[in-house]
């Protein structure tokens, strides 16, 4: 604020000899302050120059005449610092308890300081541009640094991925992959039992038929009769087979030119569902690719591998990919594809639980709990699976128990397995809806190898 300035005949004893704004401390009593009339600031037009306010009057024991008043320089009004704390407003006369100006005078003249640097953008922005320059700049960087190197990697890392979310409400797409070196009769079979029985409101379907030289490409339809079609028109063949048994399968390339093919050709793969028919056994070994493919579409996989593989020695390839998408893995002799196919968990269902639990010899593993959807009808499915590679050889017997008011267990032995040709079971189980199941499972190895089964529970739609 600017130095107040005296008038002729104003009594010297009230302008302090000391620094500006600080009031005589032998006179500190008489003077309470000052009464504004807040009206008259704005009900009076602007001036730049000193304005002699007349209104002032001084509040004091001693008599009003003592003082006749200050000369106010407009522009200090408005360079005020803006306060908002112990504001008393009193129609309109406003007062501001501002703080005490007693005390040391070097602390006072600190305090306006202070006061005067951030009351005025100019003065602030000429004293501090440089500082504010160089926060904006490596904030700047930072910001840079964490796209760059953060945000991008997590995003291009599988850039041909598609996303999508998969309602329930909505129709899967389905493929159908079957290898080369199967049976031509077993694969016509199987293909009228599996479009046979389709969801016919969806309009992606998908066959492409692997283990080729060269590569077969992947058909796309819009129903179940011109899929089921196409494959009758390209049943195995063996004069495009592998030659050699070593060849590994290239069933995992098939998987990931489905997807990559269905967007060239507008077909949909949100929630779909892959049917292998696998006879020759993959050498690749790195699956993490086409896994994050198939669950970024919300899809899964069901894997019939057959007891007697083609070629290689990886039968659990395509069966941790299973795992890994909610899918099943079961293996399978040659001549119950047909009827496997019917059995596997697809039709008008959805998973609801999954778990894979690692196993082995004679033991009792605790599941995570299961509570029956409440939106869910009481009658589900229950299938699990008791190797994870054939022949069927060390399994001995399971037993799959659903634990609450009312327990329900699930039983099978290794004759049984046998007997069906299958590693897989699958059958009705009631639950009732918003009941909380624990789940118990005793199974019993002859060996210590360790199996890694799938437990699944799917709702019907």
């Amino acid at each position: 604020m600017s130095n107040p300035r005296r008038f002729p005949d104003e009594p010297p004893s009230y302008i302090s000899d000391e620094k500006p704004g600080v009031v005589n401390k032998q006179n500190v009593s008489e003077v309470v302050g000052y009464e504004i009339d807040i009206n008259d600031l704005f009900n009076s037009s602007p001036k730049t120059e000193d304005l002699l306010y007349s209104r002032i009057s001084k509040f004091s024991k001693t008599k009003m005449q003592d003082v006749v008043g200050y000369e106010i320089n407009i522009n200090d009004l408005f360079n005020l610092p803006p306060k908002t704390e112990d504001v008393h407003y009193n129609n309109t006369n406003i007062e501001y308890d501002y703080p005490s100006t007693e005390g040391n005078d070097q602390e006072d003249e600190g305090i306006y300081d202070y006061i005067d640097e951030f009351s005025k953008p100019t003065v602030f922005l000429e004293k501090y541009c440089c500082k504010i320059l160089a926060v904006f700049i490596l904030a700047s960087l930072v910001a840079v640094y964490i796209i760059v190197f953060l945000v991008v990697p997590a995003t291009v890392h599988h850039t041909d991925i598609p996303r999508c979310a998969q309602s329930p409400l909505t129709s899967p797409a389905y493929l159908l992959a079957y290898s080369n070196d199967l049976d031509k009769n077993i694969v016509s079979q199987t293909a009228d039992k599996f479009f046979g029985l389709l969801d016919k409101t969806s309009s992606s379907y998908a066959t492409v038929r692997f283990d080729t030289q060269p590569m077969d490409l992947v058909n796309f339809a819009k129903n179940t009769s011109s899929a089921l079609s196409t494959v009758q028109s390209r049943l195995p063949d063996p004069a495009l087979g592998f030659k050699y048994s070593q060849n590994g399968s290239d069933i995992i390339s098939a998987i990931e030119r489905y997807y990559t093919e269905a967007e060239q050709n507008n077909f949909s793969t949100c929630g779909a569902i892959i049917m292998i028919l696998l006879k020759r056994l993959p050498i690749k070994t790195d699956i993490s690719d086409v896994v994050a493919k198939i669950r970024a579409n919300s899809g899964m996989v069901i894997v019939l591998t057959s007891t007697s593989p083609s070629g290689d020695d990886q039968p659990k390839i395509v069966y941790r990919i299973a795992s890994k998408t909610n899918g099943m893995g079961i293996f399978v002799d040659d001549e119950t594809f047909p009827l496997q196919v019917i059995r596997a968990p697809i039709y008008g269902v959805r998973p609801i639980y999954c778990a894979n639990v690692q196993v082995s010899e004679l033991n009792t593993y605790y599941l995570p709990s299961f509570t029956g959807p409440k939106n869910a009808p009481v009658m589900n499915r229950v299938s699990f699976t008791t190797q994870d590679h054939a022949p069927i050889d060390s399994f001995q017997s399971l037993d799959l128990k659903f634990l609450a008011d009312t327990n329900l267990t699930f039983s099978v032995n290794a004759a049984e397995v046998r007997n069906a040709g299958s590693t897989g079971f699958s059958t009705t189980l009631f639950s009732v809806p918003g009941v909380e199941y624990r789940i118990e499972l005793d199974c019993d190895y002859n060996n210590t190898a360790v199996e890694e089964l799938q437990i699944r529970v799917h709702g019907s739609e």
